[in-house]
């Protein structure tokens, strides 16, 4: 398993450990810290780690180069596809390359917002 998703597991408080399945070839498999099968609040908790990362990277990676714009553009799709919420709960609408909300257009090709 790739080593940044197992630091990800490890902080949203899952452990891996490796397991026989039937045919009794090892896996790898996801327990909470008590070893039991882990609850949807830990799983949901640990997909929103990945989807953040990924949000990283679209948001703070390659920021002077010529395809931060399409970065941007990615990762706003990304927040409305998953319904990422800011702090108060609300979805946000705002454009992420020119911060205008809704029903306006940056002038950025292509702007739904």
């Amino acid at each position: 398993m790739n080593k940044k998703i197992k630091q990800v597991a490890e902080k949203a408080g899952l452990k891996i450990e490796v397991m026989l399945d039937d045919s009794n070839r090892e896996v790898e498999c996801y327990l909470d810290q008590n070893g039991s099968v882990p609850s949807v609040e830990h799983m949901g908790r640990f997909a929103e780690m990945i989807i953040q990362e990924c949000l990283d990277q679209c948001y703070n990676s390659g920021m002077n180069d010529s395809l931060y714009e399409g970065q941007l553009k990615a990762a706003a799709y990304i927040e409305e596809h998953f319904g990422i919420e800011d702090e108060e709960g609300n979805l946000d609408s705002s454009c992420p390359l020119c911060g205008e909300d809704g029903g306006t257009t940056c002038g950025m090709p292509d702007c739904k917002y």
